[in-house]
């Protein structure tokens, strides 16, 4: 069976999911229940299975039924326009008098998706009249008359609101578009900002698809719109180049700050990017694609459809070889029986978690030496003063040492300075990250082989006798075997009895799972170790 074929028989999986959905209002209680106790996926499930079923049922009109409407579309987009706000609770402060008009991510995509949907779809006037108006009183009277914190932010916040405040010009209001465009494109240049020349997203792989692909999204609209041409920036080729990168083996993603370890992408966007900017782009596999997210945005999901382009297959299989981005700090090499990606930057990137100098090691099937990623999304998660109690974000759940029982401090003094990053080789001095003052120097070095890697890290101390323990995470509960640590076909050598421990952690979607951290408690300032792969059988 051909993609679009499967592309299409998915859609239909999705419409027969949310087929008997009941559109219930929204529970106010559980509102609330962010204020409470932080929970934010309570409220979010019941939100985003609404976008969920307005995305299917949406779809379905436009590619089984001539983009014609139907009552069940239409009872959706009546119970949205019915909501007390489309702003998620964790975006709206408690005191807020006017929810209805705080313009956050999901309040922008919420007007783009609607506005979309009737330019596209043959809906009622009646109901498109009230979506217009509605639009008004919830996007472009706020935004003309406030200013808001994400239209000088470097990250995608900016894309994502910035882009569909654009579009909803674009869509509903064209005429008040010129007043508003230099404002628009001053946060579209911040969000651009965001990204060093190496084109590398800090926040990770999905934020690179959330952020990246809403700016496309508007860039591409306001081309065809005003003749405007964003796509012609020399930065946004490099941008682009990101995603293909970040896959390692098989659909095995680099999975650093709030990212996923396991990468998907999706169809449409990728294949426009390949048209856009040629050979510069690889096409990943088809089966680590995936067109809907668990928020059901329906900007990416439409793209999936009218830009999937059946020409182009997937060419990213055979991509191997050392790669490093100066800006980010960031180096991977991809080798026959595995991947290696390693860290330097600083502990105040967007997403942040405390892992200067941290690691990934791959197989075909799973990280085994592990970059948890993104963990449960709640109130103190984003709070400063909290974040770091969580084992994702701090250095006690990466891939690190911990000196005298102390881990890794935020903040962007924190940081790497890289030696060397090339000729299979990464090297970089730690010490900066670590509120230690007796440990002078901490020297991580990495040299990549065919079957084994080689880890060693020096230490610089100034009196005394200090603890160090050498931690490595993962997933796979750990074997010994005779001495060693065996995770799947990697084994690791260090000639010192591990600790291991389980660790009970929330998943990003607050679904409890436990990992491993592998500890190699040292008494000297030098620590070796090897990373052993077998052939495949």
């Amino acid at each position: 069976m051909d993609l679009y074929s499967i592309k299409k028989r998915e859609l239909e999986n999705l419409y027969n999911k949310f087929f008997d959905f009941d559109n219930y209002e929204l529970n106010r209680e559980k509102f609330e229940e962010f204020y409470r106790n932080g929970n934010r996926l309570n409220y979010e499930n019941e939100y985003f299975s609404r976008r969920g079923c307005l995305t299917a049922r949406a779809m379905y009109s436009i590619i089984e039924n001539n983009s014609e409407s139907d009552d069940k579309l239409e009872e959706i987009i009546d119970a949205l326009c019915n909501e007390f706000t489309w702003a998620l609770p964790a975006h709206v402060g408690r005191d807020t008098k006017n929810p209805q008009t705080v313009i956050d991510l999901f309040s922008a995509e919420t007007a783009q998706a609607l506005c979309e949907i009737a330019f596209y779809i043959n809906i009622p006037d009646a109901l498109h009249k009230r979506i217009h108006e509605l639009i008004f009183e919830r996007i472009i009277e706020p935004y003309e008359n406030n200013s808001f914190w994400w239209e000088k932010c470097n990250m995608n916040w900016a894309a994502v609101c910035g882009g569909c405040v654009g579009m909803v010009y674009l869509y509903e209001f064209p005429e008040r578009f010129d007043g508003v465009k230099t404002r628009l494109l001053s946060t579209i240049e911040c969000f651009l900002a965001g990204y060093g020349d190496d084109g590398v997203c800090l926040e990770g792989l999905e934020y690179w698809g959330y952020g990246f692909g809403y700016f496309i999204y508007f860039a591409e609209l306001l081309r065809r719109a005003r003749n405007i041409d964003l796509l012609a920036l020399d930065k946004v080729k490099k941008i682009a180049e990101f995603q293909h990168n970040m896959f390692l083996k098989g659909g095995i993603s680099v999975s650093f700050s709030d990212g996923d370890r396991k990468g998907c992408f999706n169809v449409g966007l990728t294949h426009f990017l390949k048209k856009e900017f040629g050979d510069s782009i690889k096409i990943p596999n088809k089966e680590y694609r995936c067109d809907y997210d668990e928020c059901y945005r329906w900007a990416g999901y439409l793209r999936s459809f009218i830009w999937f382009n059946s020409s182009i297959s997937a060419n990213h299989e055979s991509d191997t070889g050392e790669k490093y981005f100066s800006d980010a700090q960031w180096y991977i090499n991809k080798k026959k029986l595995y991947s290696f990606a390693a860290k330097g930057g600083n502990n105040d990137e967007p997403h942040n978690h405390n892992d200067v100098g941290s690691f990934i090691i791959a197989d075909e099937k799973n990280q085994l030496i592990i970059d948890y990623g993104a963990g449960e999304y709640t109130a103190d998660y984003f709070d400063n003063n909290s974040r770091y109690n969580h084992l994702c974000t701090s250095s006690a759940g990466h891939n690190l040492p911990v000196i005298d029982g102390n881990y890794q401090q935020a903040g962007k003094e924190c940081a790497a300075k890289v030696i060397k990053a090339s000729g299979n080789e990464f090297i970089a001095e730690l010490a900066s990250a670590y509120n230690v003052p007796e440990i002078k120097g901490i020297r991580r070095h990495f040299k990549l082989e065919d079957n084994r890697l080689l880890l060693s890290d020096s230490f610089e101390c100034c009196g005394g006798s200090h603890i160090i323990t050498e931690r490595f995470m993962s997933l796979a509960e750990p074997e010994l075997n005779n001495g060693d640590i065996k995770i799947g076909g990697l084994t690791i050598k260090t000639g010192i009895l591990p600790r291991i421990i389980k660790h009970p952690i929330k998943n990003h979607s607050g679904d409890e799972e436990i990992v491993f951290s592998i500890d190699y408690e040292i008494t000297g300032d030098k620590f070796c170790c090897a990373f052993i792969f077998c052939e495949a059988p």
